[in-house]
């Protein structure tokens, strides 16, 4: 038997994975002709393959709606049931005023604790006072950050609260 036109099952399935009917040259597809003629188990898996191709190309699978537009109508379907006064919709679901005090002691705690280990009279001796103006930067953003997340999500309760109108 020729060497040069046998092929092993793997390289068979690798040329065929890789590379489409058209781009292989004529020797090739002789060798794996000749080698799927002789293999039972790489012809069945061609067949399959060949199948699953013909599914993927046929109305099997409906058609897709497209994201964007359904996004658009979710969007547009709350904007016109918003109030006319109340231009953002109330969120169902949205984080309690609960859950925000427990954040927020968590915050506060979590950026009280986190330097415990740092010396920092020695830290400011040693690369000057200007060591704490990041630190007191961070933590000032973080908690305005918080502030203001804080009142812009419950803006009707505590006015309501405070009686501001």
């Amino acid at each position: 038997m020729n060497y040069q036109l046998r092929m092993s099952c793997s390289e068979v399935m690798d040329e065929i994975f890789e590379s489409s009917d058209d781009a292989i040259p004529l020797l090739q597809r002789l060798r794996i002709g000749f080698h799927l003629f002789f293999c039972a188990r790489c012809t069945e898996e061609l067949r399959r393959l060949e199948v699953l191709r013909d599914i993927s190309q046929s109305d099997f699978f409906p058609p897709a709606p497209a994201v964007d537009e359904k996004v658009m109508e979710q969007l547009s379907a709350e904007f016109f049931q918003a109030d006319a006064g109340d231009l953002i919709p109330d969120t169902p679901g949205g984080i309690s005023f609960r859950s925000w005090v427990i954040i927020g002691f968590i915050i506060l705690v979590s950026l009280a604790t986190s330097f415990f280990g740092i010396d920092f009279i020695e830290a400011a001796y040693n690369q000057d006072a200007s060591y704490l103006i990041p630190l007191g930067i961070t933590v000032g953003t973080v908690l305005t950050g918080y502030g203001v997340f804080f009142v812009a999500s419950h803006l009707k309760e505590l006015s309501e609260h405070f009686k501001i109108h």
